[in-house]
């Protein structure tokens, strides 16, 4: 099969979230098409499959993943124009799948492996995460066949941001509105704590980490002091301002409780 006829395929596949047949052709079309000289393993959590393929110990991983977000019937259907594919995952990333199989056709290393997971739009928990605990390989080199948006393709990227996501939570003491000195706001306590904290955030930082305001919310009517008021945050976390550093510096923070 060549590349575009694998891409094809594999896009015609609707391998969303809960649609582990389709799922399951992929990953065993991804299989059909490597060297026999590969060893397979197949792995399963929660019903998400894995495939890793090695040969020797490796040393190099080349790693993709087969599922997609949803998407209306047709966008399942490929057609190719002007030189390019379209269609759902066609980028992201059945075409990168289809070139990490021919790679391992090509490459004569003894030293190589392929993952394949079908959970990465959900994390990899249950993907990459779960097969790295299990088998407790360690390699020099990993390359994931994924596009960025850097809009300078094809691109290397060598380094990703982290995740961390966060409810804030202040207390206060509940009075009527017409007498606020009777009480304590927490909602205006909470922003007055959120604005001490995102002070320590640089955006202007190359690579750095970023904080965003969600939401934000305080039980109650407008003419009452509300008593409890809570907002989240998405942090994007790198080596500028780590996660740990974070977490530090929040919990220095008087009177702002935060959940994870």
């Amino acid at each position: 099969m060549n590349m575009e006829e694998m891409v094809k395929e594999l896009v015609k596949l609707e391998t969303v979230e809960g649609n582990q047949e389709q799922i399951e052709k992929g990953l065993q079309l991804v299989e059909g098409e490597l060297p026999e000289d590969f060893d397979i393993q197949r792995f399963e959590k929660e019903g998400e499959g894995s495939l890793l393929a090695t040969r020797g110990e490796p040393e190099i991983i080349l790693h993709g993943h087969i599922d997609v977000v949803d998407a209306e019937d047709d966008l399942f259907q490929p057609e190719a124009s002007d030189g390019k594919i379209y269609g759902r995952g066609t980028a992201d990333m059945k075409a990168g799948i289809a070139c990490i199989v021919k790679a391992a056709q090509k490459v004569e290393a003894q030293n190589i492996g392929v993952l394949i997971t079908s959970d990465e739009e959900r994390g990899g928990f249950n993907g990459t995460g779960y097969v790295l605990e299990e088998t407790g390989i360690e390699t020099e080199l990993a390359i994931s066949a994924e596009p960025d948006d850097s809009g300078s393709f094809p691109s290397i990227v060598t380094k990703q941001k982290g995740v961390l996501q966060l409810q804030l939570e202040a207390s206060g003491e509940n009075a009527h509105a017409s007498k606020p000195e009777k009480g304590v706001n927490a909602a205006e306590k909470l922003v007055e704590r959120y604005t001490e904290f995102r002070s320590g955030f640089d955006h202007e930082a190359e690579f750095g980490t970023t904080i965003n305001l969600g939401n934000i919310s305080a039980e109650g009517p407008a003419n009452q002091i509300p008593d409890e008021a809570s907002l989240q945050v998405d942090i994007r976390y790198s080596g500028q301002y780590t996660k740990e550093e974070v977490l530090e510096d929040l919990g220095q923070i008087e009177g702002l409780e935060y959940e994870i």
